[in-house]
């Protein structure tokens, strides 16, 4: 007697795997996505706070912001730049993975940027960067950064308000 499945197992076990995987798709894609938002959040807090670290150690303002094809900043910020005012020079960049409609900005005056000055404070009163997400509005998210630069995310859609509808 030989040992081995039969046609007949096969199919049936390829079709039981296939239904389980189309039924799975749509929440491992969900899943993913919440993974690329918690990494890409982690991302601009770990820039802001090497921002703020870099305006402490030199002595001087440290700019974050949107990356920008000229030197100016941009309010959109799914590339992201730190830059010293010294020449301009560029210390870090980053480009976030996930699925955004928008990455924006929003800030006292409408400044594009956030500056943190030699004392690690911001430059402005608080300010928003907003995550809205193309596929899932349970996902938008925001990071206020208040004066003193520390960052609070929420995900409520009150705090949220209009600006991911």
């Amino acid at each position: 007697m030989t040992k081995g499945f039969t046609l007949i197992e096969l199919l049936v076990g390829l079709s039981i795997f296939s239904v389980a995987a189309y039924f799975a798709a749509p929440s491992l894609h969900r899943f993913i996505q919440k993974q690329h938002l918690t990494a890409d959040i982690s991302t601009v807090l770990s820039l802001m706070n090497s921002a703020k670290n870099e305006a402490i150690k030199s002595n001087t303002k440290i700019t974050l912001c949107g990356k920008s094809n000229t030197v100016d900043c941009s309010r959109n910020w799914q590339e992201l730049k730190v830059q010293s005012p010294i020449n301009n020079q560029l210390l870090y960049s980053a480009k976030l993975t996930g699925n955004y409609r928008s990455v924006i900005w929003s800030s006292f005056q409408r400044k594009a940027s956030l500056k943190f000055n030699a004392r690690g404070y911001t430059d402005h009163l608080n300010g928003s960067l907003y995550f809205c997400h193309t596929s899932y509005p349970e996902l938008n998210r925001v990071i206020r950064i208040s004066k003193s630069g520390r960052a609070t995310i929420y995900s409520d859609k009150k705090s949220i308000g209009k600006r991911c509808d």
